[in-house]
């Protein structure tokens, strides 16, 4: 604005409005420097842009030159692709297709259920053993019910006793002494003989005895030079009383014996030419005392694995030639005495289970026995009463 004013004052000056122009008229500048004010009453307003009173106009300056076109901008980068657009919805399932049904068929005379699918053979899909009578059905499942070669109207493998008709199975009432195969042959087709059974002195087969499968009394197997086999008794699982094998002397195996259970009082096996108790293999129960004693080709007690107790006392002695007692790792309780004694092969014990001996423990006089394995496993028998283990073994310790 104070450079506007000061140049306007030149001009005024410059046009005769001085401090004495021609006419006289002098003009003066507002102290503000915002105006000039004249002696012939003459005012201007510079603030605002006004002209001087009588100033002549100078004419406009020339236009200037067009300035020079400006070069075009560089281009610029290109931008970033575009996102991906998002997949479409997936397309409607078609229809499935239409597949022919399998039919189930049943006869009702044998209950077979046949499925007859198309494209496959037909398949019976309720006859596990193939006989042509349905699972439910079957008199004798496992087997062919039409098998039945003893005539009996049971299936062969059904039949309580093979190869005898089931309809004449009896029982024995009372005792009954066998000494010769006659007497046993008399005992065909019994299935249980309610007091005791004495096979003794003269016999060399017992096959007729292959129904029985219970004694309610004892079964006393004696002093039969010339039987080998104990086949006939594969049916048999209880005897109530006494089991009694004792001095067979061509007697090598208790083959015949596997159905076996159950001895309701005593097992006593002695002088006999056995060299394991294989036979006994299902035996879980001597009711009362167990004597395996005076077998001298004995080595091992291997097919008593599945006794698990004996009521009374137990004696393993005079046994020349066993070398352990594994077979009895099983043994868990003794409700008398443990007698083993006097077995001078045997090298060690193996009663693993044992936990409990009712009465007094003997295990003396057996010379390859160290005495160590002794002193470690006695302990753990937990024996209720008198304990004589210190005598007759072996000092060697392995």
């Amino acid at each position: 604005m104070r450079c506007f004013t000061v140049c306007m004052i030149i001009a005024l000056s410059a046009c005769g409005g001085g401090d004495a122009g021609k006419d006289g008229t002098s003009c003066s500048v507002s102290d503000d420097g915002m105006s000039i004010t004249c002696s012939d009453g003459t005012s201007v307003d510079v603030s605002q842009g006004g002209a001087g009173n009588g100033a002549t106009q100078g004419e406009p300056g020339p236009s200037g030159e067009t300035g020079a076109t400006g070069t075009d901008g560089t281009d610029g980068m290109d931008g970033p692709d575009g996102a991906d657009g998002m997949d479409g919805p997936d397309g409607t399932d078609g229809p499935e297709g239409t597949a022919e049904p399998c039919v189930a068929s049943t006869d009702p005379s044998s209950g077979i259920i046949t499925l007859d699918c198309p494209g496959s053979d037909p398949v019976i899909v309720n006859d596990d053993d193939g006989d042509g009578i349905a699972n439910g059905y079957d008199t004798c499942p496992g087997s062919d019910d039409s098998d039945d070669a003893d005539g009996d109207g049971v299936a062969d493998g059904c039949d309580a006793c093979e190869g005898y008709d089931d309809r004449l199975l009896r029982v024995y009432d009372g005792d009954s002494i066998c000494t010769s195969d006659a007497d046993a042959d008399a005992l065909l087709g019994v299935r249980a003989i309610t007091g005791s059974l004495y096979i003794n002195r003269g016999l060399t087969s017992i096959a007729s005895l292959k129904c029985l499968t219970t004694v309610g009394g004892y079964l006393r197997i004696d002093y039969n030079d010339r039987l080998v086999t104990l086949d006939g008794l594969e049916n048999l699982t209880t005897v109530g009383g006494d089991l009694v094998i004792y001095e067979n002397r061509a007697l090598t195996s208790l083959s015949g014996l596997e159905s076996l259970t159950t001895v309701g009082n005593d097992l006593n096996i002695q002088y006999n030419l056995l060299t394991s108790m294989a036979g006994l293999d299902s035996l879980t129960t001597v009711g009362n005392d167990m004597r395996i004693a005076n077998n001298a080709d004995l080595t091992s007690l291997d097919g008593l694995e599945s006794l698990t107790s004996a009521g009374g006392f137990l004696y393993i002695r005079f046994n020349d030639s066993i070398t352990n007692l594994a077979g009895l790792k099983n043994l868990n309780a003794v409700g008398g005495d443990l007698n083993i004694r006097y077995n001078p092969v045997l090298t060690s014990l193996g009663l693993e289970s044992l936990t409990a001996v009712g009465a007094r423990l003997y295990l003396l006089d057996n010379p390859l026995l160290p005495q160590c394995l002794v002193d470690d496993e006695v302990p753990g028998y937990n024996v209720v009463g008198l304990v004589t283990a210190s005598t007759g073994n072996s000092n060697a310790c392995p």
